[in-house]
């Protein structure tokens, strides 16, 4: 077994004896046992200052660390995913603002293009009518001094009779 793929299982096997990790208390026993002696198979144990392999009580020191250190890491896991859930949340938080002034801007956009249009359209509506004005008042008058009032008179009867054709078309009359 490589050295790497023996951490890796005395890693998993730390992770089943910590405190917390749901395994009966005889498999967090026999997981830590047997993580220590691949320690010790694999030369992962310091040895003693004489130089001879560490004692049990050394071993035992060595497995109680290796626990507390994977029971740090795991608070750590668990303090990181709680910082992820409350970054999701104030993303979601911060985009739901956002969404809603956007909503405002358009909104107010579309208020003042509303204004805009009918200002505009009121002052073409305006210049129309002034200009309609102007243009009848020198129509009528050339209008007048051109025909005779028999003529005039012949127009204003043919645009009477079309007014009341129309009005009675329009009610379903029968024409005259």
């Amino acid at each position: 077994m490589t050295p790497d793929r023996a951490l890796s299982r005395i890693r998993a096997l730390m992770a089943l004896a910590a405190k917390g990790s749901g395994a009966a208390e005889s498999e967090a026993r026999n997981a830590a046992l047997t993580a220590v002696q691949m320690m010790q198979a694999h030369g992962l144990v310091p040895v003693s200052s004489t130089g001879s392999p560490a004692s049990p009580i050394d071993l035992d020191q060595v497995a109680d660390l290796a626990l507390q250190a994977l029971d740090l890491e795991h608070r750590l896991v668990e303090a990181q995913t709680a910082l992820a859930a409350e970054r999701t949340g104030h993303v979601r938080a911060m985009k739901a603002r956002d969404a809603q002034w956007r909503a405002v801007v358009d909104r107010v956009r579309q208020e003042v293009h509303r204004t805009a249009e009918a200002e505009h359209a009121t002052v073409a509506r305006t210049a129309v009518r002034a200009d309609r004005e102007a243009l009848a008042s020198k129509g009528g008058r050339a209008r007048s001094a051109r025909l005779t009032s028999a003529e005039k008179s012949e127009i204003g009867k043919k645009g009477a009779r079309e007014r009341w054709r129309r009005w009675r078309a329009e009610r379903g009359l029968p024409p005259r």
